[in-house]
């Protein structure tokens, strides 16, 4: 039968040792509407679902070499959508129940009537039909909640979700990269939840957070009496991952004598349990995580590089909040809305003098830094945002900041006498010198682009809106309204 012949008509397979009752269920069946295909044995049957690809199998319970139920099993493990109806001369209980448990949409007895056939026929298909939508709703539902946490329109983070959407659907192994409270686990769950196996078990396991012999024991699970304690079985994280996704972080952290044992489930998706002696096989999709500069690791002789490449199908880069430009009061003000929501207090929207605080800070925590002085800020107001920076600016984040302005301009520190320190503040110091750098990249960079701020937002790596900020702030201006000091910098920015 050929594929333009069963367009937009429903596939039947109808298998039954007695021919009689597959000819009135050929001959019966509406043409228009359905297109039927016959056997009268189970191997026939299993040869012709592979061909004729059905969306609904028409089986009897009792026929000789293998039953109605084995029929019903082995097509399940080819294409689990398939909808089953189970015809019998029996009405037993106990024969409807097998049917049922083996996975069976319908019990139709023999002698039947074939218009009936039809109704049961068209009530399975709606009722598969219905359980698609909801599968695809709840899909989207999912899709929807992924993106709720995933906060940040800077460049670096557009192209983040670009490439989490683009793989998601791929069962490759992702790699997630970047300093610790970047919001790497934020990502990890979005990878699952836009994945198909939303709908299965996401388990994370922090690799630092245990030691060798413990960890071995959570991820694959062991045996009575494998150690001391051991008193009764306890599945792993791998088995409890089953269908879904495990996500490993601080993988970098994983002891030597593990790895090993990791790359094996890469590669033969199984396992033994400690003290075990029976092959466990899992389907798991496997993301990890880590803040280190693993490369430094292989080169020490502390990680596998084997392990690495099969870990690494895809890595994805998580940028530091201090690269993120304005992605940090956008994000700021998402905090506070979730606290304050969480405190029933009323939220409101920072101010900008509180703004351009968090934006001239460094960050060194990242989100998560941010996030708990948010909480704080829910709680005891906006003030705390001062104090949080004045209390976290530390002399490391000045000298980074002096360094990072090597050859912009006078604040390298080889050019500065001892006096500009003296009776001086941290936080003054710093100021001044993030001031006076940032002006700086920001103008030679516009200078390189023609005033293109377009271009000079990208090779800066901050939003546009963030960038004409600056270009207000600072007051700069192309060297042809410089030569026209009655030119209005709003003209320039507009």
């Amino acid at each position: 039968m050929s594929a333009e012949q069963l367009t937009g008509r429903i596939r039947v397979l109808s298998v039954d040792d007695d021919p009689s009752v597959t000819w009135i269920i050929s001959d019966g069946l509406n043409p228009d509407e359905f297109a039927v295909e016959t056997c009268n044995d189970g191997r026939s049957a299993i040869q012709k679902f592979s061909e004729f690809h059905p969306d609904v199998l028409l089986v009897d319970m009792k026929m000789p070499g293998m039953d109605g139920i084995e029929v019903l099993q082995h097509v399940k493990r080819i294409d689990p959508s398939v909808s089953v109806i189970v015809i019998s001369g029996h009405a037993d209980t106990p024969v409807v129940v097998r049917a049922i448990q083996a996975g069976a949409e319908d019990f139709i007895v023999k002698p039947f009537d074939v218009e009936m056939l039809e109704i049961t026929i068209n009530k399975v298909m709606e009722k598969k039909d219905l359980k698609q939508r909801v599968k695809k709703l709840e899909g989207e539902l999912a899709r929807q909640t992924a993106r709720q946490d995933f906060v940040g329109d800077s460049p670096q983070m557009f192209r983040v979700r670009e490439l989490v959407e683009q793989i998601a659907s791929t069962d490759l192994n992702v790699l997630i990269r970047g300093e610790t409270g970047t919001g790497k686990d934020v990502v990890a769950r979005m990878i699952h939840n836009l994945s198909d196996r939303q709908r299965g078990p996401y388990v994370k396991v922090n690799c630092a957070a245990l030691p060798g012999d413990l960890l071995e024991s959570e991820l694959f699970g062991h045996e009575r009496g494998a150690f001391t304690g051991a008193y009764k079985s306890k599945p792993g994280r791998f088995e409890l991952a089953d269908k879904g996704t495990i996500f490993l972080d601080e993988i970098g952290e994983m002891p030597a004598q593990l790895q090993a044992t990791l790359l094996q489930v890469l590669e033969q998706r199984e396992f033994f349990r400690v003290g075990g002696t029976n092959n466990i096989k899992v389907n798991v999709r496997l993301v990890t995580a880590t803040n280190i500069e693993i490369e430094n690791s292989i080169r020490e002789k502390k990680f596998r590089m084997d392990l690495f490449y099969r870990l690494n199908d895809i890595t994805i880069h998580m940028p530091p909040l201090r690269e993120r430009g304005e992605d940090i009061i956008s994000l700021g003000q998402f905090f506070l809305v979730r606290h304050c929501e969480k405190l029933g207090r009323d939220s409101w929207v920072v101010k900008p003098g509180n703004e351009k605080m968090l934006m001239g800070y460094s960050w060194p925590g990242n989100v998560r830094e941010l996030e708990s002085l948010m909480k704080r800020v829910a709680i005891l107001g906006e003030d705390e945002i001062g104090k949080h920076i004045d209390s976290h600016q530390s002399e490391s984040d000045l000298l980074a900041s002096i360094s990072g302005g090597a050859g912009f301009g006078p604040r390298n520190p080889d050019r500065l006498g001892d006096e500009y320190f003296v009776d001086r503040s941290l936080k003054e110091i710093h100021d001044e010198v993030v001031t006076s750098v940032e002006r700086r990249a920001i103008e030679l960079c516009l200078d390189k682009h023609g005033w293109n701020r377009k271009k000079t937002a990208v090779d800066l790596g901050v939003s546009y809106r963030c960038l004409l900020y600056k270009i207000q702030e600072y007051e700069l201006k192309p060297q042809a309204v410089k030569d026209e000091p009655e030119a209005e910098a709003e003209s320039m920015i507009a």
